[in-house]
Parts: structure tokens; C-alpha cells; sequence
């Protein structure tokens, strides 16, 4: 059961700002703007962030073999980048950085609260946020446009401007925030949104 009084709730609203909001913002950025090997080995350092910021902030002690797996990552880290990363942006590692920190500071909020609240309560809350957050970001779209191989659409604040091709055989109203979008059944793994 869900019960918030007497506890500390704006701990567990950062808790859910750290992840999903600020996590899958500075991820989506980070991700777009830098290669997938890059990407990938930035998103790998989340387990040594989140026993770092343990051993910093929560007082944890580290084991001897929590260390040595810990070093072990950030050796398989360093072997895996003496290739080159290829694609290489500066603020899109400053999102990746900002990604393993959200996610790091999440760990370490969620292992502090766990006394507190239960996992369904800390479950709840940020998944509460995440709908908030991702309804906000939706409405708050102004234009923006969809595709799909036969149909593109835009969305411009109430409206929804759509050129379809002419079957509507197998379509179906998938409703993204406040704009609807026709999505060819039959041909979903070729919907890009955006």
C-alpha cells in the first residue's frame, strides 16, 4: 500500500527527478550526439558511479571485492576505447556524464530511502513523475513532425496535420500527448517518432 505520511516526500520527489527525468533527458542528448561505442561505454560506468557516490555521500564501505570488480570495469572501459570512439562530441559527453550522475545519485537515493519507503512507494513515485514529466514534455511540444514510410504527420499545437496515403486499411490512432498519429499496423517497426 502507498502511504507518504510522516516520511520524506521531497526525497523521494528527487529521488524520481534523478530517474527517469533528468537520467533518459541527459541519455536521449548524450546518446544522439556521440557514437554507439561511446555511448555505450559512458552508460557502462553507472555501476562504478553508483559505488562511488555509496562510499562519498552514504558512508558505505567498500569490500575488497566490490573494488576489484569495480577496478575491473574501469579497466574493461580503457580496453574497450583504445580503438577510438569515433564520433566524439564534447556536450555530448558532458549529457553522457550528466546520465551516469543522474543515475548514480538515483542509486544512492533509492539505497537511502530504502528504510523508508517500500520499493512499491519509491516504484510508484517515480513512475508518477516519469508520466508527469513525459505528459508535460508532450503537451509542451509545439510542432513537431512524425514519420512512418507511408505517412508523415505534424503536430502544431491543437492540430494534427496529416498526409496519409490513400488505404487506411489496418490504421489505427496512436495518441502521443495531445497530437494522434496513424500508424500502419503491418509496418510498425518502421515508425520513427520524433
Amino acid at each position: 500500500s502507498l502511504s507518504l505520511k510522516g516520511k520524506p516526500v521531497k526525497m523521494l520527489l528527487l529521488l524520481g527527478f534523478a530517474q527517469p527525468v533528468l537520467y533518459f533527458i541527459f541519455e536521449t542528448y548524450g546518446i544522439s550526439m556521440t557514437s554507439a561505442a561511446f555511448s555505450g561505454v559512458m552508460i557502462g560506468l553507472i555501476p562504478v558511479a553508483g559505488v562511488i557516490v555509496g562510499v562519498l555521500f552514504l558512508k558505505e564501505r567498500c569490500s575488497v571485492l566490490q573494488a576489484l570488480f569495480t577496478a575491473g570495469s574501469v579497466v574493461g572501459v580503457a580496453m574497450t576505447t583504445t580503438g577510438g570512439f569515433g564520433n566524439f562530441s564534447l556536450p555530448g559527453f558532458l549529457y553522457l556524464v550528466g546520465a551516469v550522475l543522474a543515475a548514480a545519485t538515483f542509486t544512492a537515493i533509492s539505497r537511502s530511502l530504502s528504510g523508508v519507503f517500500s520499493a512499491f512507494e519509491r516504484t510508484y513515485a517515480t513512475l508518477c513523475l516519469a508520466c508527469l514529466y513525459k505528459n508535460n514534455a508532450s503537451f509542451g511540444n509545439t510542432c513537431s513532425s512524425s514519420r512512418n514510410d507511408s505517412i508523415t504527420s505534424r503536430n502544431c499545437g491543437n492540430k494534427t496535420v496529416s498526409n496519409r496515403s490513400n488505404s487506411l486499411v489496418g490504421r489505427r490512432p496512436f495518441h502521443i500527448g495531445c497530437s494522434t498519429h496513424n500508424i500502419d499496423i503491418a509496418n510498425i517497426s518502421h515508425l520513427h517518432l520524433q
